[in-house]
């Protein structure tokens, strides 16, 4: 077994030297509605990213609207929207309506006002691994609506998921442990 888990480590620090790029991770833990609906709306005004929110009786996965970003913070305490450059999580952190934010990037130029680095030297890297988003195929000829026993109700995916897998990119510290999962696309 011990030898098991050295071959893993020594597979992890591998792709780490291979297919790895220092990774930044800026948190602000207050920061009001209104002004996460702005960095949201500006950060991925050029992409075609990706949503996934949730609150206790609900959760939704689509595509993101810009034009939407401030009514989508405002319904959902909880959410994060992602491209292949960025991510952006949230947390309502109070009943003031302010929101505890994670921004995620291998983009060193990245400063945003009010955000500070955590402290913590992670390394990005794409293990070739995707993580299976929620329930199974319900019909073969519509692989966008999973079932799932966890969840009492169909499940509706958004066109461009038909895989129901979810990309992303791990953010180690040195040792490979991951500190962080950046959700980049779907399948």
């Amino acid at each position: 077994m011990r030898e098991e888990l050295e071959k893993h480590r020594g597979g992890v620090a591998e792709v780490m030297n291979a297919n790895s790029q220092p990774a930044r991770v800026l948190r602000h833990p207050k920061l009001p509605h209104l002004e996460l609906g702005h960095l949201l709306a500006k950060t991925f005004s050029q992409e075609k990213p990706w949503h996934v929110v949730s609150r206790i009786d609900n959760t939704n996965f689509g595509r993101f609207d810009p034009g939407k970003a401030t009514e989508l913070v405002t319904d959902w305490p909880h959410g994060r929207v992602f491209s292949s450059a960025y991510e952006i999580r949230w947390q309502r952190a109070s009943a003031s309506g302010d929101n505890d934010v994670l921004l995620l990037t291998e983009d060193a130029s990245v400063a945003v006002d009010g955000f500070s680095a955590l402290d913590s030297d992670c390394t990005a890297a794409e293990l070739g691994v995707a993580l299976l988003a929620w329930g199974s195929p319900v019909q073969p000829d519509k692989p966008h609506i999973r079932a799932e026993t966890r969840l009492p109700r169909k499940l509706h995916y958004p066109s461009g998921c038909e895989k129901g897998r979810l990309t992303c990119k791990y953010y180690l510290d040195g040792s490979g442990a991951v500190q962080f999962i950046r959700l980049v696309g779907v399948e």
